[in-house]
């Protein structure tokens, strides 16, 4: 409960972040931003795998690391370059003409659009729990 509660706050502290940084960058460069803000992201995800799996006990090897990360290449590539980076780029643009507040309120529909989409693809269908936001 306490890291779904931290994530949420995290995510409306960017949220609320965006709008501010929005309104300093100028519209020219907003991939710039996303790409400096990806960045940033990206290489403190990599001293915290350095620091955490290196140097914890999971008894991985620097070489056991970079070999999963060949072995692994392209769905990093896509994890970080569609649904990170692409993600964020359209997030950045986007809230350029849009509030905070609204942005939060629009984010917050994703589990209706995640129904409604799985119901449309692939025909999936809500239970009793589901219609009430349990399942």
């Amino acid at each position: 409960d306490t890291w779904s509660i931290a994530a949420a706050a995290a995510s409306a502290m960017f949220i609320l972040r965006l709008e501010k940084a929005n309104e300093k960058v100028g519209d020219g460069d907003t991939a710039l931003f996303s790409a400096v803000s990806i960045w940033c992201v990206a290489l403190g995800s990599a001293a915290w795998s350095l620091l955490v799996v290196h140097g914890g006990d999971a008894g991985l090897t620097l070489q056991d690391m970079i070999a999963t990360l060949k072995d692994n290449a392209f769905p990093l590539v896509y994890l970080g370059g569609v649904t990170t980076a692409l993600t964020n780029f359209l997030q950045t643009v986007g809230q350029r003409g849009v509030s905070a507040e609204k942005a939060s309120l629009i984010y917050a529909l994703d589990p209706v659009w995640g129904a409604i989409f799985a119901t449309a693809l692939l025909d999936e269908r809500l239970g009793t729990f589901g219609y009430v936001g349990a399942g």
